[in-house]
């Protein structure tokens, strides 16, 4: 897993493993994650990351929680 800030983009993007980029999905505003062919979740990339701070906003969910085949493989 690895994290990366870009301060200009105000981006956050999270690599939760590798495989075969297939394509990216918007899954909550400002949020998407990019999948496999297999349907696994590899990375996660938050848009506008400071303005979702939990310091500055409280804890919320933004939508339904994702489907299994989303969900990364351990």
């Amino acid at each position: 897993m690895d994290f990366k800030y870009d301060p200009a983009a105000d981006a956050l993007r999270i690599t939760l493993g590798k495989g075969t980029y297939k394509e990216s999905m918007e899954v909550a505003d400002g949020v998407i994650v990019d999948r496999t062919d297999q349907g696994d979740v590899i990375a996660v990339e938050i848009l506008n990351a400071s303005e979702k701070n939990e310091a500055r906003s409280p804890r919320r969910q933004t939508g339904p929680p994702l489907p299994k085949r989303y969900v990364p493989r351990a």
